[in-house]
């Protein structure tokens, strides 16, 4: 038992002294029911003998392995849905206002995105005049 503590801790020196990359088992989980196992798995590029940086982490559940996001692409992610759902709202609310104005009739939105003219008479009421 002593001469396999010894191998071991030869074998961590010389893989320590190694460069490149790493993946270490950071947590364990079983399920009570058989088979049912939950791995963490880091990646890491080590560098030098001490020095090791963190690249990806894993998880295996029952075999199948799932490369976890960075957080900037989660938060990519979130800040690119909330814009589009801001956008449909804006353009919802924008669309009520022009109804209400009377400039388009209800259930009117244009497709292509192009305003529809003023007529003459709003500009002279000066609804969207220079000094209102």
């Amino acid at each position: 038992r002593e001469l396999r503590t010894e191998r071991n801790a030869a074998r961590r020196r010389r893989l320590a002294g190694m460069r490149g990359t790493q993946y270490d088992v950071l947590d364990a989980l079983s399920v009570e029911e058989p088979g049912h196992t939950l791995y963490v798995v880091q990646a890491s590029l080590r560098q030098g003998p001490r020095t090791t940086l963190p690249t990806a982490l894993y998880l295996i559940i029952d075999s199948n392995v799932l490369r976890v996001p960075d957080w900037s692409a989660l938060v990519e992610s979130r800040v690119s849905k909330a814009a589009y759902h801001l956008q449909q709202a804006l353009r919802v609310a924008m669309e009520m206002e022009e109804v209400r104005l009377g400039l388009q009739p209800a259930g009117a939105a244009r497709e292509d995105g192009d305003r529809e003219e003023l007529p003459d008479a709003s500009r002279e009421e000066g609804i969207f005049s220079e000094n209102s």
